[in-house]
This record gives C-alpha cells, sequence and structure tokens, in this order.
C-alpha cells in the first residue's frame, strides 16, 4: 500500500476508516475487527520501530494475523489465518483477506 506503517495502523485502529475500506468485506471479518478494537478494552497493535507492526485476532474460531512492513515506497501487508478445517475453507478465507486488503489498498490511495 502507499502508505507508511503508522498510516495502515491508523485505518485499522479506527472505527470510521475501517468501516470505509472493509465496505464490501466479510461481513465476519467487519465483526472480529470491529471487537477486537471496540469495547470497553480494545487491544492494542504491537510495534516494532517505526517499520513493522502486527496483531493477532480471532475471526469464526480461527486465529487472524495481520502483518505491516515498512517498503521504500509504502508499507506490505500480510493477513494468515491458522485452524482452518481443510483447503476450502483456506481458499474461501484467502479470497476473503484478499478483498479486504485490496479495500484498504483502494482507501490509502493505491
Amino acid at each position: 500500500v502507499p502508505s507508511d506503517v503508522a498510516e495502515v495502523v491508523a485505518a485499522f485502529k479506527s472505527a470510521e476508516r475501517r468501516s470505509a475500506w472493509l465496505q464490501g468485506a466479510d461481513s465476519d471479518l467487519v465483526r472480529a475487527l470491529d471487537a477486537f478494537f471496540g469495547g470497553a478494552k480494545p487491544r492494542e497493535v504491537k510495534t516494532k520501530g517505526s517499520g513493522y507492526a502486527w496483531f493477532r485476532f480471532p475471526w469464526d474460531g480461527s486465529p487472524c494475523e495481520v502483518r505491516i512492513t515498512g517498503k521504500p515506497k509504502g508499507a506490505s501487508v500480510a493477513m494468515d489465518s491458522t485452524k482452518l478445517a481443510g483447503p476450502e475453507p483456506v481458499e474461501e478465507r484467502r479470497a476473503q483477506c484478499r478483498a479486504a486488503l485490496e479495500g484498504l489498498k483502494r482507501y490509502l490511495g493505491g
């Protein structure tokens, strides 16, 4: 994406910004991120310097990790899910992640 790590983290953490780039994304993903970042005790994104950030959240009973890595012209964002039931759920989750990350890229001007 054409933004630095801090900008990408802000797009995940802000409910208003998140709802803009997650339009049309999987509804379970939207609910999972809202639950992770919302409520009385919102979770935090872990960082390592200004060039790397990550967080893990439960998505439909499966752990999901998001990693944001700074690059010379922006940032790379990766999402990985584990403990899925088989190849079909893996492909479905891959498509859901791709759609969400494309929305993030468009939102951030890419």
